[in-house]
């Protein structure tokens, strides 16, 4: 865990030559609980309720959302978000650190994504209104690319090809969270 601690310590990469501050902001988090028994770490990931309003409706994600003024910072906006989609306080987590901001391709936000470690006997509870599941995957999963698989999108009128990730064949991970995934597993491995 130190080295993890200390990969996320130290500054990355961010946009060079955008200036990110006039954009509205959103955190995500990605929570982490280690399975001793199997020497590993695993992230929580919720899969998002199907609505129109969503940009993001039915994906795999980190729980988090926007951040809103009362907030005073990001940290607090995940603090509200896990709270309210998951049913768990992240006082109760150490915070390892974040990882580099990032920009949806579907909509103009600044997504800052913190990183924490949640005791092993951490339990989730949904919000239905918002996720329809949860599920806990091994970090080393994402880390053997023999789990990779092309997927089609379209976006902009056009068919895309995207890297994604099937987790026992229910759970599609791909796009933002794929991202912030293969950021931390560069940071950390």
């Amino acid at each position: 865990m130190d080295r993890i601690r200390d990969a996320l310590q130290k500054p990355g990469k961010r946009f060079s030559g955008l200036d990110l501050t006039q954009l509205p902001k959103a955190a995500v988090c990605m929570i982490l609980k280690s399975d001793a028994s199997k020497n590993q770490l695993a992230a929580l990931l919720v899969q998002r309720k199907i609505s129109e309003s969503d940009p993001w409706s039915g994906h795999m994600a980190f729980p988090g959302g926007k951040y809103e003024e009362g907030d005073g910072n990001l940290l607090n906006t995940a603090t509200r978000e896990v709270m309210e989609e998951c049913g768990i306080d992240l006082g109760k987590c150490e915070l390892l650190g974040t990882l580099d901001d990032v920009l949806p391709g579907n909509k103009a936000l600044a997504v800052t994504p913190f990183v924490v470690l949640a005791p092993k006997s951490i339990a989730v509870k949904i919000d239905e209104m918002e996720i329809t599941d949860h599920v806990w995957i091994p970090i080393s999963f994402f880390a053997d690319k023999r789990n990779s698989s092309p997927m089609q999108i379209q976006r902009f009128g056009a068919t895309h090809e995207v890297a994604s990730y099937r987790y026992q064949e229910s759970y599609v991970v791909w796009g933002m969270t794929l991202r912030i995934i293969d950021d931390f597993l560069s940071k950390t491995l």
